[in-house]
């Protein structure tokens, strides 16, 4: 834009430029550039020009001081008054001035150099062939300006869509007239009611861009950029792959639009997913975002898409047993390629193709451990279900991983299958780790011992069978095998009750069997070495013996040798089932780390062992 003065010192006019234009023309033939010439102001018009600069530097705060300071205060303030009204009142006249010097108003007489003037059309000039500037509808000189360059590039741009005038084409205003597009798509009709707030919006933005129609209080999604994007492609290099700087191009092929690069990715988004076609770099998926930087090896491939319930199937799937949330719930082929990037993502989070396998193998491994010999249980089936969900994901994308999911024949609930697989790689370990010393060897004690035992060992095989969902593995095993534990070690602590009846041959609570081969005991003995685990005094002698037993346990004080230890039968069961047992024949102690049992040996000298 190139603007002159309409004062020259040197008296070079408006028809003085006129002639330089023209010499230019000659010479460097075109470019962009829109000229605007003013007339030379007249003698008069100048004078108003010098009292207005005059005035102006009078009345500044600094300057005016000095000028009126022989003046009373009163005649300081009549002259300021005096002054600023001659000042506005030239003011005003300097704007008309300009006014008829730019073309804008007529000269009503004595305002313009009469040999310095040019009229109508000749102020405005273009270097543009093919571009007639016509006088601005306007009488101020900024919006004539915008008239001016709006013929300009309405020129360059012959396809612009006539926008609002006060509309500010932001990112998240984009953004929303993209919802609405793609809310539009998901109907059968292409027809949907807009909120009466965004109305407004889309109306601006959406029909001038020839997306389709905002009328009342529906949108209809047009066919203009469809037809148009897919004919171009079809004279090219076909319709399966669309490089994104193609469809910029295409977009001002017949008339130039002139799009700023945020409404270009306006029409290429809209586009996309009105032929369910899907964004790839590289090989790969991209996914773009309105106002983004979009490299240009990006292009849209077309998507193949899934039936509907297979769709709809797979998102129930993944989002109840994976957990995935934010899904769309539209099929679109951005949508797909999205959908297959996110459950691929997620299954490689979770390690869910090692982690699945490993927990069935383990169940499998466990099962005549747990009392599950020969039967398919809970846990078992829904891990085998969740090996299923995890390997019909693996080598397959898109449309094709879509149906695999879909089409899976699920016994087990999703929430109990998505249970599994994310807790997969730690039950598996806890499984396979599970040690059952403890709770077997409650389960074999006799009298209500043995009958807690075993409630104790019905219980854990019971969380075995259950689904993880509904009974969490390792607490309950964490739980139950502290029980256990307890049970024995009260036991160890435990005095039996006296007959009431008096002295018998037994005691109230039966000990089991052990195998542990019998030491001939002296039947003097008649308590255990292991101090509180005596046998009581009211025993008789006779039967003292068989309720003790020499057990071997590791000797630390002796280099990890064996040693023999007199106890209780009961406490000899426990030990039939213990790895970790020890004594210290320095100090007495005697241990069972497993079972947090830690007691001292009681001695007499005058025995053995």
């Amino acid at each position: 834009l190139v603007v002159g003065y309409p004062i020259d010192r040197e008296n070079r006019g408006p028809k003085d430029g006129l002639a330089r234009l023209e010499g230019f023309r000659t010479d460097r033939g075109s470019a962009r550039t829109l000229v605007w010439l003013p007339s030379l102001l007249g003698s008069q018009a100048q004078k108003d020009l010098g009292q207005l600069v005059r005035l102006d530097h009078i009345l500044s705060q600094n300057r005016f001081a000095d000028y009126v300071r022989d003046l009373s205060q009163v005649d300081r303030e009549s002259a300021r008054s005096i002054l600023t009204n001659q000042r506005d009142a030239l003011g005003q006249r300097l704007i008309t001035y300009l006014n008829v010097a730019y073309g804008l108003q007529n000269d009503p007489g004595g305002v313009l150099d009469g040999m310095q003037s040019i009229g109508g059309e000749e102020h405005f000039q273009s270097l543009s062939p093919g571009l007639e500037l016509n006088v601005p509808g306007e009488t101020h000189l900024s919006r004539a300006l915008v008239d001016l360059l709006h013929q300009a590039l309405a020129s360059q741009y012959p396809g612009h869509p006539e926008f609002d005038k006060e509309l500010k084409i932001t990112k998240g205003a984009v953004q929303k007239v993209l919802e609405v597009v793609t809310g539009t798509l998901r109907t059968k009709e292409r027809r949907l009611r807009v909120e009466k707030a965004d109305r407004a919006l889309v109306r601006q933005i959406a029909n001038p861009l020839k997306l389709g129609e905002m009328g009342e209080d529906h949108f209809v999604m047009g066919e203009r950029w469809k037809d148009h994007f897919q004919r171009a492609a079809a004279k090219g290099e076909g319709l399966d792959r669309i490089r994104v700087q193609d469809l910029r191009r295409w977009m001002d092929e017949s008339e130039p639009m002139g799009l700023p690069p945020l409404l270009q990715d306006l029409v290429i988004l809209s586009f996309a997913q009105q032929t369910n076609r899907s964004f790839t770099l590289h090989g790969g998926p991209f996914t773009p975002e309105p106002g983004g930087k979009w490299p240009d090896e990006c292009a849209l491939t077309q998507q193949a898409l899934p039936a509907e319930p297979d769709w709809e199937r797979a998102v129930e799937i993944v989002h109840t047993a994976l957990g995935v949330a934010g899904l769309p719930s539209f099929m679109s082929g951005q949508n797909v390629a999205r959908f297959s990037e996110t459950v691929k993502a997620e299954v490689e989070r979770l390690k869910l193709q090692e982690t699945a396998p490993k927990l069935k193998a383990a169940l499998e491994q466990r099962a005549a451990d747990f009392g599950c010999t020969g039967q398919a249980f809970e846990r078992l089936v829904t891990a085998q279900e969740g090996v299923k969900l995890a390997l019909s994901i693996r080598d397959r994308s898109d449309a094709a991983l879509i149906e695999a999911i879909a089409r899976l024949d699920l016994q087990a609930a999703l929430a109990a299958i998505g249970t599994s697989l994310k807790k997969a790689g730690n039950v598996a370990d806890k499984v396979k780790g599970a040690d059952l010393t403890a709770v077997n060897s409650v389960s074999r004690l006799e009298g209500k011992a043995g009958e807690e035992g075993r409630r104790l060992r019905d219980d854990l095989f019971e969380a075995f069978r259950h689904n993880e969902y509904a009974v969490p593995f390792g607490s309950a095993f964490d739980t139950i095998n502290r029980e256990a534990i307890r049970l024995l070690s009260s036991l160890v602590q435990k005095e039996p009750k006296r007959n009431e009846d008096g002295p018998g041959p037994g005691v109230t609570e039966p000990v089991p069997q052990v195998t542990e081969k019998r030491a001939g005991l002296i039947s003097r003995w008649g308590r255990s070495q292991v101090e509180g685990d005596d046998v009581p005094g009211w025993v008789p002698i006779g039967v003292r013996e068989k309720l003790l037993a020499v057990v071997q346990v590791r000797d630390v004080h002796a280099g990890g040798k064996l040693g023999p230890v007199v106890v209780t039968q009961n406490l000899a069961a426990l030990l039939a089932g213990a790895g970790d047992a020890e004594i210290d024949s320095g100090t007495g102690q005697f241990r069972i780390p497993g079972y947090g049992i830690d007691c001292r040996l009681s001695t007499d000298p005058g025995r053995e062992n």
